[in-house]
């Protein structure tokens, strides 16, 4: 049996088209509803029966935004994912990264959506920050203009729609300069612990940070986050026997990276009781032995000592290398939401 028999069928990628041309050929909103409202009843039906009357308009405004190279003009698309779509194909067009939107827009700090900052950078590195094989492959086939990566997904539907986007995006933006694999990845944690003779635990952290770190740049020195720093603090229920290991860490360092601060850490080991500071006791001790604060650069560091509360203390150690994938400046953190771009659309 051929393996595509066994694949759920989708429905087929639209044409791919030519988005540069698209752009530089339009005109006004109008004038590209007029071009593209002419919609096969079946869809017209659809389109009507789940309310979005207004679905041709917001698509012409993502040509406008574009061709006015202004994203501000995204805020009026009534659905939040294109208005992302938006964002990112204005974002390509100034080749500007900072115009990217953020992947939770109420959360600045988490960075901005993987592909468009490699988009908009034109840097294939960056891609290593999508979360899927196959948004990786796709960014790649995009940034690169080369459809090969597409090859390599296990799903013909997937490789369908890879290529699509490569060849609608291809003439939008300039082929990348360089930029080859990420830096050498590694990252490692080792647990043991204190109280009881217990087999140490070893787990390799790539699900964590892989996929790179967001530098937050602020006065005096960079703050970011190591693993998935949780919002509110961790719960008290212990996690299942059968999940890894895992360490995560909000650090501070100067600018002259001779103090590095742990002002967060929260450990999770299978089968036992959550530990996070500030209520558990910590001599964890932190070294950022290389952070260059720019997307794409490296990041090293290393993380031991102790940690631990009533339920048990843990000695750790982490090493880790990975890459920078976004930088924030605290300003836009400590900004108010409303001012952040797509927030004040997510509110409708």
């Amino acid at each position: 049996m051929e393996a595509g028999e066994l694949e759920l069928r989708v429905d087929p990628p639209a044409a791919a088209g030519d988005l540069a041309g698209e752009i530089a050929s339009f005109t006004t909103v109008d004038a590209c509803i007029d071009s593209h409202a002419h919609l096969d009843p079946l869809l017209g039906d659809a389109l009507e029966a789940i309310g979005y009357d207004t679905f041709v308009r917001d698509a012409c405004r993502v040509l406008d935004a574009a061709k006015a190279r202004d994203p501000k003009r995204c805020g009026a698309i009534d659905a939040s994912a294109l208005r992302r779509q938006c964002a990112s194909t204005v974002a390509a067009t100034l080749g500007d990264a900072d115009v990217c939107p953020w992947m939770v827009p109420s959360r600045p700090a988490l960075g901005r959506d993987a592909s468009c900052l490699a988009i908009a950078s034109r840097d294939p590195r960056l891609c290593a920050a999508e979360e899927t094989t196959m948004a990786r492959a796709t960014c790649e086939a995009i940034v690169r203009h080369d459809a090969t990566t597409c090859a390599k997904l296990p799903l013909k539907a997937d490789q369908a729609r890879c290529k699509r986007d490569a060849d609608r995006w291809r003439n939008l933006t300039a082929l990348p300069d360089g930029g080859g694999a990420p830096p050498p990845f590694e990252a490692t944690l080792h647990v043991e612990s204190a109280d009881d003779a217990g087999a140490p635990i070893d787990t390799n952290l790539a699900p964590d940070l892989g996929r790179g770190l967001v530098v937050v740049a602020e006065r005096g020195g960079e703050r970011l986050s190591v693993g998935p720093v949780s919002d509110s603090g961790l719960g008290f229920v212990a996690p299942s026997p059968h999940v890894q290991a895992t360490l995560a860490l909000e650090l501070f360092a100067s600018s002259d990276g001779k103090r590095v601060e742990v002002n967060r850490a929260e450990l999770l080991v299978p089968g036992r009781s959550p530990v996070a500071t500030p209520l558990a006791h910590s001599t964890l001790l932190a070294k950022v032995s290389k952070l260059e604060p720019t997307r794409g650069g490296t990041a090293s560091l290393t993380v031991d000592g102790t940690i631990g509360d009533s339920s048990g203390t843990w000695r750790v150690h982490l090493q880790a290398t990975t890459f920078v994938r976004d930088i924030v400046d605290a300003k836009t953190i400590y900004a108010s939401p409303l001012r952040a771009f797509g927030d004040a659309g997510a509110m409708r």
